[in-house]
């Protein structure tokens, strides 16, 4: 892809393109950087269902994409996703906090070292879905694939294997209008900041067929499976690619699972099947509005005020409770909470119980 006797003038400014965001011709060589790069843009004709970037600059901004995620890719895999004394703090807390949760949000396990393996699997879709799906599909602004996860049998299984049948957004859309749950794999972190101190989150977007919308959630997003007809976007190869991926398309921030705590977590009330990364660090926030919302800063002292009284996605508050029983890693120790520590805050919010959940 970097030689230039087969470059074009097209081909020249994505590679300068690329070079500016940090990704020189040589790491573009690797099959690492390649192929995302090409599943990206560079050598998939679009299905009619599934438009290319229509703008130069539409065009700009998925590089910038691809080369944060071809980025991660080249610094390796997390070696660390589950410390044992991170998980050993966090189990006592588990259940006292799915009790505030119950039927909203739940821990479905605590990961080891390894992240899942994700293995698509034949499926047959409901005739009724597929019909809708079609009157659905040209309507769609953005298209996108997703995996629907199959019943997991065990969830205790390491490394855990999660099976999933491969389909399109307007799929989704589609089981939603019918009322079913589609179970949509997807990955999501709860990303702190050290200058200034503080946990950087989505606010929804009010959009047609967006869940819990205008309501605060971590930064991340569904997992991108192979469909060969897709080239809007690059393909996940696994759901660390997820993470780095959703994350810097919601805030901008470049980031890494390696160090944090990983768990699976499910959203009952929408069919979500989600990992979530507890104590993702990230360099100084700015402010970030997308086609999904916007991303926010919270500070510490201002933290339990925004659990309590906010409007959350269940298995974002959840998640942000969880951090707080890993021992809020990324954020200095002490009662930097508007005077509280880590426990106190917990123990305010579960002596509020019940919460209050939003409707989907």
């Amino acid at each position: 892809m970097a030689e230039t006797k087969n470059r074009t003038p097209f081909g020249d400014w994505v590679v300068e393109r690329l070079a500016a965001l940090g990704l020189e011709p040589e790491a573009l060589k690797t099959k690492l950087g390649s192929d995302y790069l090409r599943d990206c843009v560079l050598y998939r004709y679009p299905h009619e269902r599934y438009p290319l970037p229509r703008t130069i600059d539409d065009l700009a901004a998925l590089l910038e994409v691809a080369a944060a995620v071809v980025r991660a890719r080249l610094a390796g895999q997390p070696t660390d996703t589950g410390r044992p004394d991170v998980r050993e703090r966090l189990r006592p807390w588990v259940p006292r906090l799915a009790a505030l949760f119950e039927g909203h949000a739940e821990v479905k396990t605590l990961l080891g070292e390894a992240l899942p393996e994700v293995v698509t699997w034949p499926g047959a879709l409901d005739e009724g879905v597929t019909t809708l799906a079609e009157e659905i599909r040209p309507s769609l602004e953005v298209n996108q694939p997703q995996l629907l996860v199959e019943p997991v049998l065990d969830w205790s299984r390491r490394p855990l294997i999660l099976r999933g049948v491969c389909v399109d957004f307007a799929i989704v859309a589609a089981m939603r209008r019918l009322q079913r749950l589609p179970a949509v794999l997807s990955a999501s972190a709860v990303v702190c900041t050290a200058d200034p101190v503080g946990l950087v989150l989505h606010r929804r977007a009010n959009l047609p067929h967006t869940t819990y919308a205008n309501c605060l959630h971590t930064l991340g997003g569904a997992f991108h499976p192979d469909l060969e007809t897709l080239a809007s976007v690059g393909t996940d190869r696994d759901l660390h690619d997820t993470l780095v991926r959703e994350v810097f398309e919601e805030s901008r921030l470049r980031v890494s699972l390696d160090g944090s705590t990983g768990l699976m977590v499910e959203e009952p009330r929408t069919g979500f099947i989600q990992l979530l990364g507890l104590g993702v660090t990230a360099p100084r926030p700015r402010p970030e509005l997308n086609a999904e919302g916007m991303s926010e800063l919270v500070r510490p002292e201002h933290l339990l005020a925004t659990l309590l009284r906010d409007r959350w996605v269940p298995t974002g508050r959840l998640a942000v409770l969880l951090w707080l029983a890993a021992g809020a890693p990324g954020f200095p120790e002490g009662p930097i909470f508007g005077g509280l520590t880590v426990d106190e805050v917990l123990e305010e919010v579960v002596a509020t119980a019940p919460l209050e959940h939003v409707a989907p």
